[in-house]
């Protein structure tokens, strides 16, 4: 700001440093607004490891189908349910083929043998 002494005729420069430092203050101010503003989009917009994982965890359970067995499961999961080897191994009477029934660690036996119910 430029001001005149009376009767001088001379320019006198006053108030120019305050002004100046008023301007730096508030574009200091406006600098850190605005990087604080646009940090937080720019942090909000970055997806972290853990969402996405969770989003394809949550894709995955929305397509959910039933495990497909292997042919040999299936026959296995055939016998147990229809309890083939009880019938033929353990009999509730009559003459039946026994396998194993000595106890732990004593090898494997095989021998034919009597039920009564």
């Amino acid at each position: 700001m430029c001001r005149s002494s009376p009767g001088s005729g001379t320019h006198i420069l006053t108030d120019v440093g305050s002004h100046r430092e008023t301007v730096v203050a508030f574009v200091r101010l406006f600098l850190l607004v605005a990087i604080t503003v646009l940090g937080a989009g720019l942090a909000n917009a970055q997806t972290t490891r853990a969402e996405e994982n969770r989003a394809k965890r949550e894709a995955k359970a929305g397509d959910l189908r039933p495990a497909r067995r292997l042919a040999v499961e299936t026959v296995l999961f055939k016998v147990e349910d229809t309890l083939i080897l009880e019938r033929v191994l353990n009999p509730p009477r009559g003459i039946d083929l026994r396998l194993g029934g000595i106890g732990e660690g004593a090898g494997s036996a095989s021998a034919p043998a009597i039920g009564t119910a």
